[in-house]
């Protein structure tokens, strides 16, 4: 079909397969399936907005959580690690870097096992702090939080999501003793 012919051509723009398909709400990367070729997308697709219909929707509390529609990006290889900050007055400061080291290669990601902090070396986590600040100037949230999932690949950070929003509460004070859920309520209130 035509709209089939436009998303090949989508694809084929973000380098093609393989794919992720994910729904455009979502946690713990929940919905996310890597699709190898054309011969898959139809089946993921489906899955992704059943998934986002049947658990996300409800989660969120919404009728239809963007439950038609599915985000397509390109796949990239890697280490996985999140990362956990905030914006205050325009300075981006990171609080943790948390590897992710159960996270496969697809067709599921799993997200179970989170370590903080991170156990890469001094390169790569300066390596990850200056992509953040640069992604987070690009975007421009300031006196926020922020939550992102990224992929390390021969040397490069990749950042897959940035949410205005804190992640990882519990493990951050355990791990770290540094109360995240503390520091947004402050900068909430101007201190």
């Amino acid at each position: 079909t035509e709209q089939s012919d436009d998303l090949q051509e989508r694809i084929a723009f973000i380098g093609g397969y393989p794919i992720i398909c994910k729904p455009l709400l979502g946690f713990a990367s929940f919905g996310v399936i890597k699709v190898q070729s054309e011969s898959g997308l139809k089946a993921a697709i489906n899955r992704v907005k059943r998934a986002a219909r049947l658990l996300l929707s409800p989660y969120y509390g919404l009728e239809d959580a963007g439950t038609g529609q599915v985000l397509v990006q390109s796949y990239v290889p890697g280490v996985e690690v999140a990362i956990d900050g905030y914006v205050q007055d325009g300075q981006c400061h990171v609080i943790a870097i948390i590897d992710k080291p159960d996270v496969s290669d697809g067709p599921y990601f799993p997200d179970a096992m989170h370590i903080a902090p991170t156990q890469l070396g001094a390169a790569a986590t300066e390596t990850i702090r200056r992509s953040v600040q640069l992604a987070v100037a690009a975007v421009g949230p300031d006196n926020s939080p922020f939550h992102i999932e990224a992929r390390i690949h021969e040397d490069r950070v990749y950042l897959l999501e940035l949410a205005a929003r804190v992640a990882f509460v519990r493990l951050i004070r355990i791990a770290m003793g540094i109360d995240t859920l503390r520091i947004m309520i402050a900068q909430r209130l101007g201190e």
